[in-house]
């Protein structure tokens, strides 16, 4: 979509250019699934993932995206701030749904820090902070990808925050 007006400027001379209510609509769903995919993807066992292991990994992050969602419904009415998808006739609460994936993200990631941390503690023999330290510094790429998925869940938790700004203009009459 970003390339669409270079791309049609080339094939036949005009261009056409894509506005903010086409990214806002189409942009969303793909947002969604690429948070879940952070949260998810280091659950999942290169090649030896079972309907346990699945079951087990899946537990506690999904636990904590719902008790998220609960929260914020709970909490605050409006909360559930309807922004249309694919057209305006398709609304859902996609700053509440964005916020529950962010914390199974968070969740999905805090798990396997803390199970790493849990079998370096039994290998080594260590306290639980020497433990999670010696843990990162000896399995940089995995656990520093971890780290930028957290970074990734940071970022749609200000997205999804941009949703319940209000702006509202004042006339102050006299000082």
């Amino acid at each position: 979509a970003t390339m669409f007006p270079t791309i049609s400027e080339a094939l036949d001379g005009s261009r056409v250019s894509v506005g903010i209510p086409f990214f806002n609509k189409w942009m969303t769903p793909f947002g969604l699934i690429l948070i879940f995919l952070a949260g998810a993807a280091p659950l999942l066992a290169w090649r030896k993932t079972t309907r346990e292991r699945l079951w087990q990994q899946f537990l506690f992050p999904t636990l904590l995206a719902a008790v998220v969602v609960v929260a914020i419904v709970s909490l605050d009415r409006d909360a559930a701030t309807m922004t249309s998808i694919f057209s305006d006739d398709i609304k859902l609460p996609v700053s509440i749904i964005n916020f529950g994936l962010c914390a199974f993200c968070f969740g999905s990631i805090a798990q396997e820090f803390v199970r790493g941390a849990m079998v370096r503690r039994r290998q080594t023999g260590s306290d639980p902070i020497t433990s999670m330290i010696g843990l990162v510094l000896s399995k940089r790429r995995k656990y520093g990808g971890y780290i930028v998925h957290l970074g990734v869940a940071v970022m749609f938790i200000g997205f999804a925050g941009k949703a319940y700004d209000r702006m509202v203009d004042r006339t102050i009459e006299a000082p």
